[in-house]
């Protein structure tokens, strides 16, 4: 029973350190959003572009139009998937926090 309560208070621990570190992040995001500074915005819009137009090219082009134009995006290697879904991530991020 002991082993129990003592796993159970480093699993609370570890959680109350990882919302934490939510929490913080979501501060430095709301604070970038209220402070005015464009410059963070412009990179998260790049950012976005280059994955929305990965999206279209892998749905429009790679589903849709394969059977014409036999066309088909090369598989994505291990980091770039993770940037690509960080990028799409951090937009939900960015949009949930302006609204705060």
């Amino acid at each position: 029973m002991k082993l129990a309560q003592e796993a159970n208070s480093e699993r609370r621990i570890a959680l109350e350190e990882k919302v934490v570190g939510l929490e913080v992040k979501r501060d430095v995001l709301v604070a970038q959003a209220q402070s005015g500074d464009t410059t963070p915005s412009l990179i998260q819009a790049v950012f976005a572009a280059v994955a929305a137009v990965w999206f279209l090219k892998v749905v429009v082009f790679d589903t849709v139009l394969h059977a014409w134009t036999g066309w088909s995006t090369p598989e994505l290697p291990p980091l770039a998937e993770n940037v690509l879904m960080a990028v799409v991530g951090f937009y939900f991020v960015t949009v949930i926090a302006r609204r705060c």
